[in-house]
């Protein structure tokens, strides 16, 4: 079946101004093996079940609002060294918000020397590329030097 692609952003029960995430040209899709980091999410989802463990129904519905409308989902997965995201199958990338990163791990940036964010996790560092698009993401089919993460351990497992 074809996937939908559609712009996400979140809330649980709060209102939040629509965020929308457009490529420009529909004939190169993001990748189902790139996780997003994404300065404009609210939300961490994934789309992709083979990087999470543990996917299950919650009591708890996020509401996501994109460019179509408002999207729901009650699934949560967890991302190894990580923790838990947003499943929504139906999405158009595997996200993480930047917001919510900083909160867990240092994130520093450097357009100047590599033009890659780099999340800072026990002595390792996890760079987040630009995409042609001008899109920030981990491809996990491509895992060079961050294999020591913990973040991806699952990644190189499941694929």
């Amino acid at each position: 079946s074809r996937r939908s692609r559609r712009a996400l952003t979140g809330t649980t029960g709060m209102q939040a101004r629509p965020r929308t995430m457009t490529s420009s040209t529909s004939s190169n899709p993001i990748k189902n093996t790139w996780i997003l980091l994404d300065s404009q999410s609210t939300i961490d989802v994934f789309l992709n079940a083979k990087l999470l463990d543990r996917i299950n129904e919650i009591d708890t519905t996020m509401n996501i609002r994109c460019n179509a409308g408002v999207e729901r989902t009650n699934l949560r997965g967890h991302l190894s060294g990580y923790g838990w995201v947003w499943y929504f199958p139906n999405g158009i990338a595997n996200i993480l918000s930047l917001s919510r990163v900083k909160e867990k791990f240092r994130v520093t940036f450097d357009s100047a020397t590599d033009n890659c964010f780099h999340i800072h996790k026990e002595g390792k560092i996890l760079k987040f590329r630009e995409a042609t698009r001008r899109l920030y993401y981990f491809d996990t089919a491509e895992r060079d030097e961050e294999v020591g993460v913990e973040l991806i351990t699952k990644l190189t497992s499941n694929t």
